[in-house]
C-alpha cells in the first residue's frame, strides 16, 4: 500500500513526486562507504530515469504528439523531484541516510527517534511557501539544464490530473 498507493495518491493530488515506503537493509555487515552507496542508490536510479526521459524528450519531441512528451516531460519532472527530496539530510530519508554511517555515535542515536517525523518535516516543506519555493526552485533548475521546457512538464502536469477540471 505505501510502496504504490502513496505516490499515486500523490501524484493525484497535487504531482508531488514522492517514492513509496522506505526499504528496511540490514546494515549491520556493511562498512560505512557501503551504507552510504546503499542510501544513495534510489536517488542515483531517480537522476538517471530523469536524464533519460529529459534526453528522450529533447531528442524526440514532435509537436504532433505533444500530450504525449508532455506526459514524458512530467514524469521526469517527478523523477527529479524525488531526486532532491531524497537528498535531503532529513532524518528519514536517503540524504540523512548518506550521512548517518560518518556521523559520531552519540549524534546518530540523538538523532535517531527524528526519524519518524520525516512525514512532518516533508509537510513543513511543502507547506511553507518559502521552503516550497526553494525545494522546487532546485528542481525546475535541474529540469532547464537539460533544454526542455519546464512548461511542457507543467501541461503534463495539467494532463495528469485531468478530473480537476471539474471541481
Amino acid at each position: 500500500m505505501l510502496s504504490l498507493g502513496l505516490p499515486m495518491l500523490f501524484i493525484a493530488l497535487g504531482g508531488i513526486g514522492l517514492p513509496g515506503a522506505a526499504v528496511y537493509v540490514h546494515t549491520w555487515f556493511m562498512t560505512t562507504a557501503r551504507r552510504t552507496l546503499v542510501s544513495l542508490a534510489g536517488p542515483t536510479v531517480n537522476l538517471a530515469l530523469a536524464m533519460l526521459l529529459l534526453a528522450a524528450t529533447r531528442l524526440l519531441f514532435d509537436p504532433i504528439h505533444a500530450v504525449l512528451w508532455a506526459g514524458v516531460a512530467f514524469l521526469a519532472f517527478l523523477q527529479l523531484t524525488a531526486l532532491v527530496l531524497n537528498l535531503l539530510p532529513i532524518p528519514g530519508l536517503d540524504g540523512y541516510a548518506a550521512l548517518e554511517p560518518h556521523l559520531r555515535p552519540e549524534t546518530q542515536r540523538a538523532l535517531a527517534p527524528a526519524k519518524q517525523f520525516a512525514l512532518v518535516f516533508l509537510l513543513v516543506l511543502f507547506l511553507a511557501p518559502t521552503l516550497n519555493g526553494w525545494f522546487f526552485g532546485v528542481v525546475y533548475w535541474l529540469f532547464d539544464l537539460s533544454g526542455v521546457s519546464h512548461r511542457l512538464a507543467a501541461a503534463g502536469s495539467v494532463l495528469a490530473r485531468f478530473w480537476s477540471i471539474w471541481f
